[in-house]
């Protein structure tokens, strides 16, 4: 039986995202990337005897099917006898050899070159459709099947408890999601692994299938329509998949989600992915209607009458248990990897204007807000508010960083990035801490150990306290060694001697990122709210991209 690996989650926005239509956007696609994924299986004779009229069919899933996905071929080695299609859509590849003697066996390859991307879909909840989806064309995803046993009186009755008073299928799939997400425990154990829907309501327990079984179960119990994709997902850290470089894929299968909402189509959910705060479990909600932080690779839907391993072998009668179907290696290569820059400031496309509750036209950081939010620096809270004077805590302003730098095109090293004592490995910002520590590593060089190290030292000392909330001094001096060098700093500020960061300051008005109060003081202890680190983020950006400010 395939064992589904948990990968730790990352949070990630990339580079300039393009949408489907100008007119009907429905979803917005980013950092695209061309994938080659090799299945290799062998068919072995192991008896004593010749074996003829062997037969083994192999499920080799389903092609461009995936808003996110697009297939560009899937090759055969040697070509199949016939290919035929499942009730999922899967194609079964029927591959027929006359003649397979004692202790020899035949290789297959299935080769298929794919580019993924990031998924987030804009659902426009103030307007949603109250019309469902015609059942008659999805009743194969409402129906009760192994392992999504959607009629199980125990899955009935917590899908009606989860969903009761809501009328619409988004805002069902949504409290399904937020159960099944906080809910579960990651569990490999043999106990709970890949036994389903049932198993894992019961249980609390299992692996990213019965996450995507659970919710698609409890799904179809109110009549969503709801299916589960099987596929990869490998992080995003820079030794994950290497340009040109094989890696082997089988630690890193992985099974989501989708739900079908009218006017919208196939909606992604990636249940698995944990988010904590202070140690406390929270609904992630990066996961909801969008797949990001991870490298996807789809390969079709579950099937539950061909999934374990894929493949059966039929032989001539008398040699039923001398030949063997058997998966010798998948592996995966990443065939390029590029950094876009960003475009000239006529060619950005605008992005749809946001209003937020709290943050409305009126409000002075609106402009602000609603850019970097539109560059997907930054972003709101699921009850639609920006809460605009709320603190921002040092690892939320340096993930907001890193995406501004990723969004800029910096070029990241590689190198191992330093991390404190107190930073949890498995923490859901991972990814674009390493990617910031590499960017901080070329422009403040620790000349010895890990990436970042001399940088994040200078701002954080030994303790980064990632709760913490950020100050004023410690904001400004993350964007030091990015800010132009002058020859000359005039002392601006009355309460800044004694900062440690005065230099920083000083840099930052200079470079005329920063301004003070109307006192003459620039209070740098003080907390950065989230609506002034907008204003900081898009000042940074005009400047970089040579807009007005």
């Amino acid at each position: 039986m395939r064992k589904f690996l948990m990968i730790p989650v990352f949070l990630i926005l990339f580079v300039l995202a393009f949408q489907t239509n100008a007119q009907d956007p429905k979803y917005i696609l980013q950092n695209p990337k061309t994938y080659t994924l090799i299945k290799t299986y062998v068919v072995k004779n192991t008896g004593t005897s010749n074996a003829t009229d062997v037969s083994a069919e192999i499920l080799v899933g389903r092609k461009n099917i995936f808003d996110y996905q697009y297939d560009s071929s899937i090759e055969y080695q040697p070509e199949p006898k016939q290919i035929i299609t499942d009730k999922y859509g899967n194609d079964i590849a029927k591959f027929e050899f006359s003649n397979l003697p004692a202790a020899e066996s035949i290789e297959i390859k299935v080769i298929r070159i794919a580019t993924s991307s990031d998924i987030e879909y804009e659902i426009d909840t103030m307007h949603l459709s109250q019309n469902k989806a015609d059942a008659s064309q999805y009743i194969l995803y409402l129906r009760h099947v192994d392992k999504i046993e959607t009629s199980a009186p125990v899955i009935v009755s917590k899908a009606q408890q989860l969903t009761e008073g809501l009328e619409d299928d988004y805002y069902k799939a949504k409290a399904i999601f937020e159960f099944v997400n906080t809910y579960m425990t990651y569990d490999e154990s043999d106990r709970y692994r890949n036994k389903g829907a049932v198993s894992a309501l019961t249980t609390g327990r299992g692996v990213c299938e019965d996450y995507a079984t659970l919710f698609t179960a409890l799904c179809r119990s109110v009549g969503i329509p709801s299916r589960v994709v099987e596929g990869y997902r490998f992080d995003r850290s820079p030794n994950a998949l290497l340009n040109h470089q094989w890696v082997n894929a089988d630690l890193n299968g992985h099974a989501w989600a989708e739900f079908y909402l009218k006017d919208y189509g196939w909606i992604p959910v990636e249940v698995t992915q944990i988010y904590t705060v202070n140690g406390e479990k929270q609904v992630y909600w990066e996961g909801f209607s969008a797949l990001k932080g991870s490298q996807y690779i789809a390969t079709g839907l579950h099937n539950p009458l061909k999934h374990d391993i894929d493949m059966t072998c039929y032989v001539d009668q008398g040699h039923e248990n001398d030949v063997i179907l058997e998966p010798v290696k998948h592996k995966v290569r990443l065939e390029e990897v590029t950094i876009a820059k960003p475009k000239n400031p006529s060619e950005i496309e605008k992005t749809q204007e946001i209003v937020f509750q709290d943050v409305k036209q009126n409000n002075w950081a609106y402009k602000y807000v609603n850019s970097v939010y539109g560059k997907g620096i930054i972003k709101g809270y699921s009850d639609s508010t920006f809460r605009p004077d709320k603190p921002i805590t040092r690892i939320e302003f340096m993930v907001m960083f890193s995406r501004m730098l990723n969004f800029l095109g910096y070029q990241a090293g590689t190198n191992n990035a330093f991390t404190f004592s107190d930073y949890p490995d498995s923490h859901w910002s991972r990814e674009e801490y390493v990617y910031l520590a590499n960017c901080l590593e070329k422009v403040e060089p620790s000349y010895s150990g890990p990436a970042g190290r001399a940088a994040l030292t200078r701002i954080f000392d030994s303790s980064l306290d990632i709760n913490k909330p950020i100050t004023r001094e410690e904001a400004v001096a993350l964007f030091d060694r990015f800010l132009v060098e002058y020859n000359l700093y005039e002392t601006v500020f009355s309460d800044i001697e004694d900062s440690r960061f005065k230099s920083s300051i000083l840099k930052a008005y200079r470079n005329e990122l920063v301004n003070g109060y109307a006192d003459g003081s620039f209070k740098p202890e003080d907390n950065i709210t989230r609506s002034e680190a907008a204003k900081l983020f898009d000042t940074y950006l005009n400047m970089q991209l040579g807009n007005a400010s």
